[in-house]
């Protein structure tokens, strides 16, 4: 990913020496990253020029399909179907419809990855560390499911 990272900031920037700046990181790492993805396509992705590097076709090509999929990524994640939810729970409420509520989030979204922690009691899950997935309106969450279990 980092390499693609700085493919993007030089196809950006125009210049490897620019895109070294703007990433804090030295030229002569930017020339060996971007050579290491060249031969890893086996493309050249920059026509290098004294005034700076230009995007060939074929790394114009790879650069948007780059953008488009780390922009799907990062819908894909704002909407909670993606990445990691962490529970604090009492071993007590991990049966019965608190246990049907997980498998069925779990299969509706097969890309989180659910842990859990466990709590000696009610009381102590406020000293438990709990990471809360952030869904958009509309996107199934857990908590609409444990509310809507809890309803019937």
């Amino acid at each position: 990913m980092r390499d693609i990272q700085i493919m993007l900031g030089v196809a950006e920037a125009g210049s490897f020496r620019r895109a070294a700046k703007c990433l804090n990181i030295g030229q002569s790492a930017v020339t060996r990253r971007i050579q290491k993805l060249e031969e890893a396509l086996g493309v050249s992705l920059f026509e290098r020029r004294t005034t700076g590097a230009r995007l060939t076709y074929a790394g114009w090509s790879f650069a948007q399909r780059a953008r488009s999929l780390a922009i799907d990524a990062a819908h894909t994640a704002g909407r909670g179907r993606n990445g990691r939810l962490k529970i604090g729970l009492i071993a007590s409420l991990s049966y019965g419809a608190f246990r049907e509520v997980l498998l069925a989030y779990k299969s509706s979204h097969p890309q989180v990855e659910l842990t859990f922690r466990a709590a000696a009691g009610f009381f102590s899950l406020h000293r438990v560390q709990v990471s809360q997935a952030t869904t958009r309106a509309g996107a199934p969450s857990l908590a609409s499911n444990l509310r809507g279990r809890a309803a019937n």
